[in-house]
């Protein structure tokens, strides 16, 4: 957490790590229900497609391009990888399995036939992401459009701009204890105490949350996201300070803005949890961590304008300094 880091580092770090949980959902989603189908969007571990590459190039002559044979796990040397005596690409166009044997081998596309789910499972919004890209690119092969390789990364990047982003918790006015004494000493005292909550309960000995989400990718180490709970609690234990501790009229506003923004980000951390077991999940908490991290810079910009307008000065050691280092210095 480390509540207030630098603007600059925190952008960089935000940016690679989004690069690398794009990767992780385009080469790692895989499509493998019930073993009736196992396309995979881009790729998988073992084996990846170049988007570069002939789209057009069709090696067994099946009707089913080089890149496509990848993603169904079939053989581009062999025009009927299952032996059932229909080519490949013919499997896919009626809708059948071409890993399967016929006749029997329709492909499910069904609530229950995303790779994970099972009775009593519900399902991830990577799983829904997965058969809603599948069912479109179904849809097109039927149609006999040809798919290349950009046309299955816009099929993904569609359904990823469908997906929500998790509803943070928000509070209202009503929630603050608001007090009327805007005197300097007062604003002064304000501001040294939001410095001293921080101190308190928004430093845990962690990792920053974009440092871990992006040191878990590079290492494949799902255990190393279990540090993302500390943060969330960190961040809820500020939070919960933060609504008890009294606010200047005059910074209500800005107070209000910095909690619920506070709230955002720790919905979203604890979304940056789900890497592994949803990644589209864990996506859409990147992009509110996004959202919500830009704002709360701009909660601190008003809170340090309206104490600087009233005169509050901060000494080198103070609480408020630590808190408003980033405007001040």
């Amino acid at each position: 957490m480390n509540f207030l880091p630098s603007k600059n580092w925190t952008l960089a770090l935000f940016a690679f790590a989004a690069i690398c949980l794009i990767g992780f959902v385009f080469y790692r989603t895989q499509y493998a229900p019930k073993e009736t189908f196992r396309l995979a969007l881009i790729g998988s571990d073992t084996q990846g497609v170049s988007i570069g590459q002939d789209t057009l190039k069709d090696t067994d002559a099946d009707g089913l391009p080089d890149w496509e044979e990848t993603l169904w796990s079939t053989n581009p040397q062999a025009g009927d990888t299952d032996g059932d005596g229909t080519d490949d690409g013919a499997e896919v166009r009626e809708g059948r399995d071409p890993l399967v044997k016929g006749p029997n081998d329709k492909l499910d596309v069904t609530e229950g036939a995303v790779q994970g789910e099972g009775a009593g499972v519900s399902p991830t919004i990577t799983d829904k992401l997965a058969r809603d890209v599948f069912a479109k690119y179904l849809s097109l092969r039927q149609q006999g459009t040809p798919v290349d390789s950009e046309t299955s990364t816009s099929l993904a990047t569609a359904a990823l701009q469908r997906v929500s982003v998790p509803q943070p918790k928000t509070y209202a006015a009503s929630n603050l204890i608001i007090q009327n004494d805007e005197s300097t000493a007062a604003i002064h005292a304000y501001a040294n105490a939001l410095g001293d909550i921080v101190n308190r309960y928004g430093k845990p000995n962690v990792d920053h949350e974009i440092v871990i989400v992006a040191e878990a990718l590079s290492n494949n180490d799902g255990k190393r996201l279990d540090d993302l709970s500390i943060i969330v609690e960190s961040y809820t234990k500020v939070i919960g300070a933060l609504l008890k501790m009294p606010v200047p009229k005059g910074a209500a506003q800005a107070h209000l803005s910095l909690i619920n923004n506070a709230e955002a980000i720790a919905t979203a951390i604890d979304e940056m949890r789900l890497l592994f077991s949803d990644p589209v999940a864990a996506l859409a908490g990147l992009e509110l961590y996004k959202t919500a991290s830009s704002e709360l810079g701009v909660s601190l910009e008003t809170l340090y304008a309206y104490a600087k307008s009233r005169g509050v000065t901060f000494l080198e050691g103070e609480s408020g300094t630590d808190f408003f280092a980033n405007q001040i210095y």
